[in-house]
């Protein structure tokens, strides 16, 4: 995957995301964005990030729809929506994007984009 230093979404997709994040308010979600030619299409729910079924079952259906994965996302309930550092050294997807979505204050909804590099997570500019 590229180093691009802006990714874009569609309107819908990141309403999608930001729905799933205000139907656990007290709870991290998680999942899966699949993409077809570098642009963000499908979202997989998934329980967590760590090797379930249901994320390897996510993943199996992205290929079999012809996507590659492009970023992860999590919903941060009680938090801004900056990655704690632990989560993402340490990340089974070093090539897709992180999406992090903020619940923090209450009304506003905040979701923002980082990619990991040899320096840690760099945001990246997410336009939507």
């Amino acid at each position: 995957m590229n180093k691009q230093t802006e990714i874009k979404i569609n309107r819908p997709l990141a309403t999608q995301l930001l729905a799933l994040a205000q139907q656990s308010p007290d709870t991290e979600i998680h999942g899966l964005v699949g993409a077809i030619d570098n642009t963000p299409t499908t979202v997989y729910p998934v329980p967590n990030l760590t090797g379930n079924k249901q994320q390897h079952r996510a993943l199996q259906t992205l290929h079999e729809n012809g996507e590659i994965l492009f970023a992860v996302y999590r919903s941060r309930p009680h938090s801004p929506p900056a990655p704690p550092a632990n989560r993402l050294s340490d990340s089974a997807y070093p090539d897709a994007y992180h999406l992090i979505i903020s619940l923090n204050t209450k009304g506003v909804l905040e979701m923002r984009a980082y990619k990991l590099n040899e320096k840690g997570a760099q945001e990246v500019t997410l336009t939507v």
